[in-house]
């Protein structure tokens, strides 16, 4: 429980320290939208837009970089 209640006070401070996290490697783009954070065996997948960051998608490590690179995709 203690574990799950970290991750979501990760998630809750994205807003303020979205720029610590690494860009996603699968997803390169000039401007370094696309982050990633590692938690345990899962991906979280976000893009940084000039009004808020979207949290698009969260795979397992499991998943193949085909269903990752979707993720540009997705439509908010």
């Amino acid at each position: 429980m203690c574990e799950r209640s970290g991750s979501l006070k990760l998630l809750d401070g994205l807003s303020l320290n979205w720029s610590f996290f690494p860009e996603c490697r699968h997803l390169p783009t000039k401007s370094k939208m696309y982050r990633w954070i590692i938690l345990e065996s899962h991906f979280i997948i976000y893009r940084i837009t000039a009004t808020e960051i979207q949290v698009l998608r969260i795979v397992h490590s499991h998943r193949s970089v085909t269903k990752i690179k979707g993720s540009r995709s997705i439509k908010l």
